[in-house]
């Protein structure tokens, strides 16, 4: 289960780099924008991240208990 969060902490890790890389947080400080809004969206962007990953792991893991409980039935 663990290898499933693998890719969306890969994406975060990637863009928190090309942040760092570009100077982005420096660049909004310039145009006055907060730190609260700064970290508010990279809450919602790794939320968003995180919860799709999540969903459709507990799809999976639903999927692949019913279809045991079938087979333990029909058989």
């Amino acid at each position: 289960m663990i290898l499933a969060w693998i890719y969306s902490v890969s994406m975060i890790v990637k863009g928190i780099v090309y942040e760092k890389e570009q100077r982005l947080k420096e660049v909004m400080k310039v145009m006055r924008l907060e730190n609260t809004v700064h970290w508010l969206a990279w809450f919602i962007t790794c939320f968003i991240t995180m919860m799709v990953s999540v969903l459709l792991l507990v799809a999976v893991l639903k999927v692949g208990t019913d279809n045991k409980m079938f087979l333990s039935v029909r058989l």
